[in-house]
C-alpha cells in the first residue's frame, strides 16, 4: 500500500506487484480518505514510474543554461557541489542568500525543508499555495488564531455550496464530494462560479457569478442569514469587529452592521450578477437544509471569499460538526525544537528577499519574488534549490522567471524530469516517485503513509534522504538538527508527538495508508472578523480592447508542475483534457462573434497569444472566457496581479480578446 503523489486529497493505493515490477493499481479500501476509488491521476501513475524520459541519475551542467548539455556523476559528488555552494554562503555571511521553492504538499519532506531552512539560516522558504491553499490558511489564521487546513464532510452534509468549481475538477476536496454524490441521499449542491463544468450533472442550482465577486455574494448570504434570524448570532457575538465597538472617536460599526448595510441581496446583485431572489433562496436553503457547508476552491480563490466562507459556515453553525467544515490542528507532523548557532540566527533575522515579514505571507511570497531576484533587493540570491517547483511552466508571467532564475549563480532541481524550469539548473539531484519513497503527508483532514511498492529503478534518491545527507556534510549544528539516517527513521520521529496523543497512529497508518486527523476545537470559534472586507472591483481600463475576463481552471486531469510524461492524462475525453487546446466561450458571445463550436480561435491579452478551438458552452457567463491550465502555453496569456495586501494571486483580472482564425 502507498498514497497517491499527484495532487493534496492523498487517495490510499494498493499497487499489484510481478517480479518486482508495479502492473496494476487499485484505490485501498480501508483508506478513511477514498475508501477503494482511484481517479485517472492514480491510474497514469505508473507511466510516471515507468516513463523512459525520466532523469535516471543525478546531473551537472556542462553546457550553457537551457542548451540539455549534461555530465552524470554519482551521488557522493553531486551532494559534495551543493554542500560546497551552500557552506560558500554560509561562510560569506549570506545564508539568508539561499531560496527555496517548495511545492511539495505538507509532511514528512516539508517539514524536513522548513527544519533545514532554519538550520542552515534562511528565511526564503517559499511555498506554492499563493493561488489558493496559502489564502484559506491566512483566513483560518485571522478569524480564528487556529494553525490548521480546510476540510469538508461532504458525506454527512444535507447541502453543499461551492465556490469555484474545484471540488467538482481537481481538488484534495473532489474525492470526497464524488462519494457524498453516491449515496442516497444525496446534498443539494449550489455551485457559485463564472463557469461550470459540463461533466458536473449533479449540481442543482449553478450561480453565474461574476468573476472576482464571490466575496461579495457569500457576504450576501450572510446578510440573509442575519436579518432573517436564520443565523447561530451566538457564535459571533464575542468576536472582535462583529458588534459595534467603542473608540475615541465613539462607536465604530462592526460587521453585522456593515452586512445589514451593505449587502443586501438587492445591492449585491448589481455586483455579482446574481439576482436578489437567488441569493435569498440559496441562504434560506443552506438555513434549512442542514447541515449545510461552504467550500471553496483550494486552488483558486481570493483571500476575501475564503474569510467570508467561514463567516457563513459559522452563522450555519457548520464549523467542526458532522457534515460541515472542518478546522484541522497544523502541527501533527513536528520535529523537535531547533536552536539555530549565529549564523542561522542572523540570516533569519533578515527580510525575506521580497520584503514581506510574517507567517500569513510565507506562502505568498511567489509571485513577487521574481521582481526581487532581478532586482538583487535587499539583496542577491545565491542559491536556488527547486523541490517539486516549475515555476517557468505553472505560474504566471513565465519570461519573468526565466530571467530571475538565470540571475542566480547555482540552481539546483530535484525534479524526476527535464521540466520547463529544470532546463534552467546547473545541478540535477532527480527525487524517486511516490511509488519508490517513504514519506507522510498531511491532506488536510487525515494524515497519509507512503511507503515504497517497488525498489527504485533508477539512480535517484528521494529528496529527503539528500536532505539529511547534505546536512551531514555541512557538520556542525546543520547536522546537529538531522539526526536520523533514512527517511522512514525521519517520517517516524515527526510522528512521535502525534502517536503519544494517539497510541494507535502507527498502527492505522500501517493497515490503513491513511488516518483521520482530530479537529481543533480551538479552530471551532471565530473570535475576530475584521479582516473580511471587500470592494467592488473597479473597471477595467482596458475593457474596450479586452473585453473578456479569463477564467482560469484546473481540469480533473491537471497535474501541477508540467507533468505531460503521462500520456494516458492528455488522452482523457476533451472537457476533462488539462492539455487540450480548447478554449470556453458563452454560446451568446460566439454568436455575436461569428464563432462556432470546434473553429480555431487567437486569444490575445496584453502578456502573450493563445490559439485555441472554442468550446461553445451555455455554462459560461457571458463576458468570461474558461481557461484550463496545464498546456504548456496557457500561463503565458495570464497577469501576475496580485493583492497588495496579503501576496496572493488575483486569478480573475486578466482580461483578454478572442478572435476567429480565418
Amino acid at each position: 500500500m502507498t498514497t497517491c503523489g499527484l495532487c493534496r486529497a492523498g487517495c490510499g493505493l494498493r499497487v499489484r506487484v510481478v517480479d518486482g515490477r508495479a502492473v496494476k493499481v487499485e484505490g485501498n479500501p480501508e483508506s478513511p480518505v477514498n475508501r477503494g476509488g482511484v481517479c485517472a491521476r492514480g491510474q497514469a501513475g505508473l507511466q510516471l514510474l515507468y516513463h523512459p524520459e525520466r532523469v535516471r541519475a543525478p546531473r551537472r551542467r556542462v553546457g550553457q543554461r537551457g542548451e540539455n548539455r549534461w555530465q552524470e556523476i554519482p551521488w557522493d559528488e553531486a551532494i559534495a557541489d551543493l554542500a560546497a555552494e551552500l557552506a560558500k554562503v554560509r561562510s560569506a555571511g549570506e545564508p539568508q542568500s539561499l531560496v527555496l521553492l517548495d511545492g511539495e504538499y505538507a509532511g514528512a519532506t516539508q517539514a524536513l525543508w522548513t527544519r533545514f531552512m532554519a538550520a542552515f539560516g534562511s528565511p526564503n522558504h517559499v511555498g506554492h499555495g499563493c493561488g489558493g491553499r496559502a489564502q484559506i490558511a491566512q483566513a483560518v489564521r485571522s478569524l480564528t488564531g487556529a494553525t490548521g487546513v480546510a476540510g469538508y464532510d461532504f458525506e454527512h452534509s444535507a447541502c453543499v455550496f461551492l465556490v469555484g468549481t474545484g471540488a467538482l475538477e481537481s481538488s484534495p476536496h473532489a474525492i470526497g464530494l464524488a462519494r457524498a454524490m453516491g449515496r442516497t441521499p444525496r446534498p443539494h449542491v449550489f455551485c457559485a462560479s463564472p463557469r461550470l463544468p459540463q461533466m458536473a450533472t449533479f449540481v442543482d442550482v449553478w450561480m453565474d457569478v461574476a468573476p472576482g465577486t464571490a466575496t461579495a455574494l457569500l457576504l450576501g448570504l450572510a446578510h440573509v442569514l442575519v436579518r432573517d434570524n436564520l443565523a447561530d448570532l451566538a457564535a459571533l457575538e464575542t468576536a472582535v469587529g462583529f458588534l459595534p465597538s467603542m473608540a475615541d472617536s465613539g462607536p465604530q460599526p462592526g460587521l453585522r452592521a456593515r452586512l445589514l448595510a451593505e449587502f443586501s441581496p438587492g445591492s449585491v446583485a448589481s455586483t455579482t450578477g446574481v439576482s436578489a431572489e437567488r441569493i435569498q433562496d440559496a441562504a434560506h436553503t443552506l438555513a434549512n437544509q442542514r447541515p449545510a457547508v461552504v467550500a471553496v476552491d483550494e486552488e483558486l480563490v481570493e483571500l476575501g471569499a475564503a474569510a467570508a466562507a467561514i463567516l457563513v459556515n459559522t452563522l450555519l453553525g457548520s464549523l467542526n460538526v458532522a457534515g460541515g467544515m472542518r478546522l484541522d490542528r497544523g502541527d501533527a507532523f513536528a520535529f523537535s525544537a531547533l536552536r539555530p548557532d549565529a549564523a542561522a540566527s542572523a540570516g533569519l533575522a533578515a527580510p525575506p528577499l521580497d520584503g514581506r515579514k510574517g507567517s500569513d505571507l510565507a506562502e505568498s511570497r511567489l509571485l513577487a519574488l521574481p521582481q526581487a531576484m532581478l532586482s538583487a533587493k535587499p539583496y542577491v540570491a545565491r542559491v536556488l534549490l527547486q523541490s517539486y517547483s516549475n515555476p517557468v511552466y505553472s505560474k504566471p508571467d513565465g519570461k519573468i522567471w526565466r530571467e530571475a532564475i538565470a540571475k542566480v549563480p547555482f540552481v539546483v532541481s530535484f525534479s524526476p524530469f527535464f521540466d520547463e524550469s529544470t532546463a534552467l539548473a546547473d545541478l540535477v539531484l532527480p527525487d524517486h516517485t511516490f511509488f519508490e519513497r517513504w514519506d507522510v503527508v498531511e491532506t488536510g483532514t487525515s494524515l497519509a503513509f507512503r511507503q515504497p511498492v517497488v525498489p527504485p529503478i533508477a539512480n535517484t534518491l528521494a529528496t529527503g534522504e539528500v536532505i539529511l545527507r547534505v546536512a551531514g556534510v555541512l557538520g556542525g549544528s546543520i547536522a546537529r538538527a538531522f539526526p536520523w539516517n533514512t527517511m522512514r527513521e525521519t517520517a517516524l520521529a515527526g510522528l512521535s508527538a502525534a502517536t503519544k496523543a494517539r497510541p494507535s497512529l502507527f498502527d492505522d497508518l500501517q493497515s490503513q495508508g491513511a488516518a483521520e486527523r482530530a479537529p481543533d476545537a480551538k479552530a471551532a470559534v471565530v473570535v475576530d472578523v475584521r479582516s473580511i472586507s471587500w470592494a467592488p472591483p473597479s473597471a477595467p481600463s482596458d475593457s474596450v480592447r479586452f473585453p473578456f475576463a479569463l477564467e482560469p481552471f484546473r481540469g480533473p486531469g491537471y497535474a501541477e508542475g508540467g507533468l505531460r510524461q503521462m500520456a494516458w492524462l492528455a488522452e482523457l475525453p476533451a472537457v476533462m483534457n488539462p492539455w487540450g487546446q480548447r478554449i470556453e466561450i458563452s454560446f451568446d458571445d460566439a454568436r455575436r462573434l461569428g464563432i462556432e463550436h470546434g473553429d480555431d480561435v487567437l486569444v490575445e491579452s496584453s502578456f502573450g497569444m493563445l490559439p485555441a478551438q472554442a468550446q461553445v458552452s451555455t455554462t459560461v457567463r457571458p463576458g468570461v472566457l474558461g481557461l484550463p491550465l496545464g498546456r504548456e502555453d496557457a500561463m503565458g496569456v495570464l497577469g501576475s496581479f496580485v493583492d497588495e495586501a496579503s501576496g496572493h494571486w488575483l486569478a480573475s483580472a486578466t482580461r483578454a480578446q478572442i478572435r476567429k482564425v480565418a
